[in-house]
């Protein structure tokens, strides 16, 4: 038997409920907004925030090696 739905799938979509959370696991995307969450472009933050880890744990190593270079 199929299960009705007092609430309209494309309305609690796109508008959540008060009473719901704003973000959604990964699991509970549906395959849609999945698609469209992965096709936007990495926002300009997260790829900055890339480029300096990259570079401390760039850093970070090679303190390391100069380090134990230094204890032989």
């Amino acid at each position: 038997m199929a299960h009705l739905s007092y609430y309209s799938r494309v309305l609690v979509d796109l508008v959540p409920p008060p009473h719901e959370r704003e973000w959604r696991h990964p699991a509970e995307i549906s395959a849609e907004h999945r698609i469209v969450f992965a096709a936007e472009p990495p926002s300009r933050r997260f790829r900055t925030a890339a480029l300096v880890a990259g570079f401390t744990a760039v850093g970070a190593a090679i303190a390391a090696a100069i380090v134990i270079n230094a204890l032989r």
